[in-house]
């Protein structure tokens, strides 16, 4: 997005695909970055790692003021930074993750940027309650703090103007009105969020792009309780036990604690927090909610909140006079404890600067760049393969290998990460992925060439399929090779012989099965990112893609049992669709696989 917007800063397009559809991502804060970029000559990597030293920063000073403020202690801050970053267990690389090994994956995401800003909102709204100041400024600034977090990423936004509210509505206040003020300045940045020009943020929020509309509004009868604890949604790894064990570790501590303080009648904001952010993630297995899986991240948020609160009373504790007994053995403990994760988070981040990760599925360390060239990152690879192509080259590819090349120059057909914006996006993941199949006729790869006007084409290996490796001999010119990737430039008669309109039983019969279409209609809401839509001409009215013969194309069986894992809700910019071509059981690297 950032290359895109650094090309065409007055009129961008879709910086990912060449599509007229615009990007969720074209967001005020990394518009800043843009115009920074500009006036220093700055390319889309120097302005993602000022983004996350800049973000950092912003955390750090959000979690000063915000917990100096709410607990009323001065040691507050520093416990509420080491339990934030370092109490957690062997943790994936995710967005709203704050574990230290992972924050350098993810610093400079829109989602650190309004976590930040979030901190700084609660911050305001204390100081908003007690009337710490101007009402009126303060009011002001919270709207629009509220507008710029729903814009910025309305996932974490939901977190953060929600989180405001439950301040509201717990912490002590001067009077009602004061109350009711800083409720209606959230609400009305929400609303005002939608004047922001590049995309309709309540569109998005409610997964009304794309097959959104159709999922949540043309559903005449809801997929049942059964039929979605059946559908295997509640196969994605936060609803595994074990894995829920192994990311968030030291964080689970604050359950019981949240639980002691319900019993307590204290801190309301952090057990009401908890449970508040919990409903999403535990309807969703029932009732489908956007994004369910995630808001166990907010969840954690809440829990470390009350750890920081244990320590507090802890650290009390010794400095009482007279000191209790216990007082010795509990800061000895609390002590060891932070000694422990400390230790054990250096460990993990040497091995992340070693080239290598801690795999929390497996507890196993493995080589993030095994797959890559060697001595090369994501990258340098993709600087090196593009340095033949125009600025506007568009490359055809599957949706794995090509997912990191926009960074660099151009821009693919198919996405790997998903932007409900873009309306034929199932349509493009499943005929690019189709095109390196062995089945698919060279008069259908044709097809696909008018159809999306790829300039190059990008292959890891040599193909594996030999109709792939002649149809490339006679329609394409190699012109950039770092290690096993190659890069193609095709030539004008890779359009020869084009099919005048791909037939849907064409595409579908590339490696697929079919299930009943009454079973697809039924089971639709949890599998709209990866239903393989063979033919746009072939949409029913509620959104299932159907054949001819009234069949739904399913791509593979193993793309099916892949696919299982990405089904958790509307379309709302979530990342996770495995591509099943070229090798379904191969996973993707790790160090592309790192958000």
């Amino acid at each position: 997005m950032l290359t895109e917007w650094l090309r065409h800063f007055a009129d961008p397009v879709n910086p990912h695909v060449n599509s007229t559809e615009l990007s969720p991502r074209y967001m005020p804060w990394y518009w800043l970055l843009t115009y920074v970029g500009l006036l220093f000559n700055l390319d889309s990597t120097d302005l993602m790692a000022l983004s996350a030293v800049a973000n950092y920063v912003l955390i750090v000073i959000g979690l000063y003021l915000f917990l100096k403020d709410y607990f009323r202690d001065p040691w507050a801050p520093l416990i509420g930074f080491i339990v934030i970053f370092f109490f957690w267990g062997v943790s994936w690389n995710w967005s709203n993750l704050y574990h230290l090994r992972s924050f350098f994956y993810v610093a400079g995401f829109p989602s650190s940027f309004v976590f930040a800003v979030s901190l700084f909102s609660f911050a305001l709204v204390l100081k908003l309650l007690r009337r710490d100041g101007s009402v009126i400024a303060m009011s002001a600034l919270l709207c629009a703090l509220s507008a710029l977090m729903f814009v910025s990423h309305p996932l974490t936004g939901v977190f953060g103007i929600t989180a405001c509210g439950l301040l509201a509505l717990t912490e002590s206040a001067e009077s009602l009105a004061t109350r009711l003020l800083t409720i209606a300045a959230l609400a009305l940045g929400a609303l005002l969020a939608e004047l922001w020009p590049y995309f309709s943020v309540w569109k998005l929020a409610l997964g009304l792009y794309g097959s959104g509309a159709e999922q949540w509004f043309v559903d005449a009868e809801p997929i049942g309780v059964l039929e979605r604890l059946r559908s295997g949604v509640w196969q994605h790894i936060f609803y595994n036990p074990r894995l829920i064990l192994t990311i968030f570790g030291p964080t689970l501590l604050g359950l019981p604690i949240c639980l002691w303080l319900l019993a307590r009648r204290e801190h309301r904001f952090i057990v009401f927090g908890a449970a508040l952010m919990a409903i999403p993630y535990v309807a969703h297995p029932l009732v489908e909610v956007p994004l369910a899986h995630r808001f166990i991240l907010f969840v954690a948020f809440f829990l470390q909140l009350a750890i920081v609160w244990a320590i507090l009373q802890v650290i009390d504790a010794w400095n009482s006079r007279p000191r209790p007994s216990h007082a010795r053995t509990l800061l000895g403990s609390v002590l060891g404890v932070i000694g422990v994760l400390l230790v054990f988070n250096i460990a993990l981040l040497s091995i992340e600067f070693g080239g290598r990760t801690l795999n929390p599925k497996t507890l196993q360390i493995v080589d993030k760049t095994a797959r890559l060239p060697d001595g090369l990152n994501v990258v340098e690879l993709y600087t090196k393969l593009t340095e033949p192509l125009p600025e506007d080259a568009v490359v055809l590819s599957t949706p794995v290998d090509g997912w990191p090349l926009p960074t660099v120059k151009g821009k693919v057909v198919s996405l790997f990460h998903e932007n409900p914006m873009v309306i034929d996006q199932e349509e493009r993941y499943f005929r690019t992925s189709a095109f390196f199949d062995e089945n698919m006729p060279d008069e259908e790869r044709a097809s696909l060439v008018v159809k999306y006007e790829p300039t190059h084409l990008l292959l890891n290996g040599e193909p594996a399929q030999p109709s792939l490796a002649a149809w490339l001999i006679e329609h394409a010119e190699q012109v950039a090779m770092v290690g096993t990737y190659r890069m193609y430039r095709l030539l004008p008669s890779a359009t020869e012989n084009a099919a005048e309109e791909s037939s849907s039983e064409s595409v579908a019969s590339v490696g697929a099965t079919s299930v009943p279409k009454e079973a697809a209609v039924e089971g639709r809401r949890e599998s709209a990112k990866e239903l393989a839509v063979a033919d746009a001409d072939f949409v029913d009215p509620a959104g299932a893609a159907v054949s001819q013969t009234g069949d739904l194309p399913v791509v593979s069986q193993e793309f099916e049992e892949v696919a299982v894992a990405g089904k958790f809700g509307a379309p709302i910019a979530e990342p996770l669709i495995v591509p099943p071509y070229p090798d379904a059981d191969t996973p993707l690297p790790a160090e592309l696989a790192a958000p």
